[in-house]
């Protein structure tokens, strides 16, 4: 038993510490994807994170870390959950929801297109309910597609620290 914790001591460590970064970001902030439950995005994500940090911590991937695939990863998510999520302002809770990109019929009968943005206040004509502006599968599809960047930030982030977490300890 003690050789076992000796030999992954640095690997517990790192996977406690992104295990409460995770818990941080899913449940404290309003950066996690668009998806219901918050505890399935937490548990996915803890998952990945063992699943990557026992994979790197065997020496079955390359050491170096890749800081521009890091640092992109980051970018690309933020801009995505600022441009295709909105919050409400009305509710003390900090999910954002999901906009959609194709509008439902009634939406374009009484503003004759779909506009690419729709602003706040749009948003609070409609009660900040999505599906009241946007169909459902254009929501679902913007909701997926988020959480799958969000799975990206996960992976690249945790690889990139574990990767320089071996490294150092190696040296």
């Amino acid at each position: 038993m003690e050789s076992f914790i000796l030999r992954y001591k640095s690997e517990a460590g790192l996977l406690l510490g992104c295990l409460v970064v995770s818990y941080f970001l899913v449940f404290k902030t309003a950066l996690t994807p668009p998806l219901k439950p918050k505890e399935l995005i937490f548990s996915l994500s803890a998952v990945l994170e063992l699943f990557l940090i026992l994979k790197i911590g065997s020496g079955t991937t390359r050491p170096r870390p890749q800081f521009s695939l890091f640092f992109a990863a980051i970018v690309v998510y933020f801009l995505t959950v600022l441009l295709l999520t909105f919050s409400i302002p009305t509710s003390s809770s900090l999910f954002r929801d999901a906009r959609g990109f194709v509008c439902i019929e009634d939406f374009v009968k009484i503003y004759g297109s779909c506009p690419l943005y729709v602003g706040q206040r749009t948003l609070m004509k409609f009660s900040f309910e999505p599906h009241r502006i946007w169909q459902e599968w254009s929501i679902d599809i913007v909701r997926y597609f988020v959480t799958t960047l969000w799975f990206v930030l996960v992976w690249f982030t945790v690889g990139t620290i574990a990767k320089v977490v071996k490294r150092e300890n190696t040296r």
